[in-house]
Formats: structure tokens, C-alpha cells, sequence
């Protein structure tokens, strides 16, 4: 089974200390103080987490968005995002409201 499959109804939320504009860049700083520069992509990304939207939701707000196959994007947004969580800046959670849709899959 495809790992975003697996993933696709996890839903992001952030976590961190401080966050702010640096030119290009964003600067944010995780519960430890360690910091990390987020680019463009990466902001686009992070903006778009919200504690509701699932990484399903989040791919097709950003198809809209970017010049990117959707296989790519996926790819891409799951890596992204288990980048972030493993930094310490965001925070993955099971969607409450519905079953795992790789589960209704099976």
C-alpha cells in the first residue's frame, strides 16, 4: 500500500515557540528553542495548517496552487511534512471525524 495512503487523513497542526517573516524566509523556533528556516514552499505549506485540514486536504489546496503532478505533490507534502514534525514544529494527529480511508480501502 502506498505510505500516503496511509497518512492522507492525518491531521497537521503547529506547534512551536516563535515564528516570524525574515525576507524570503520565515524563521521558526521549535518548545527547545532550536531554529529552523522555513522557504517558500515550506511556508505555503505551513500557513495552510490549521489543526482541521487533513494532509488529503492540504495536497488539493496546493494542486490548485502549484505546477505539480499530483503523485509529486504527494510525495513531496508527506516528507514535508514528517520534516516538520520530526523538527519539532508541527504536530500530526488522527482525523476524529471519519475512519482512516486506507482502511475503507481494504
Amino acid at each position: 500500500m502506498d505510505i500516503y495512503v496511509l497518512h492522507r487523513d492525518m491531521v497537521p497542526h503547529q506547534v512551536f515557540f516563535k515564528k516570524r517573516p525574515d525576507g524570503d524566509f520565515w524563521v521558526v523556533a521549535n518548545k527547545d528553542s532550536k531554529i529552523f528556516y522555513l522557504n517558500k514552499i515550506a511556508i505555503a505549506v505551513y500557513e495552510k495548517i490549521d489543526g482541521e485540514k487533513s494532509i488529503d486536504e492540504l495536497k488539493n489546496e496546493l494542486l490548485e496552487e502549484f505546477e505539480i503532478t499530483e503523485k509529486k505533490l504527494e510525495g513531496e507534502l508527506l516528507s514535508l511534512l514528517r520534516n516538520m514534525q520530526r523538527q519539532g514544529i508541527i504536530g500530526l494527529n488522527e482525523r476524529k471525524d471519519v475512519k482512516n480511508s486506507a482502511q475503507k480501502e481494504e
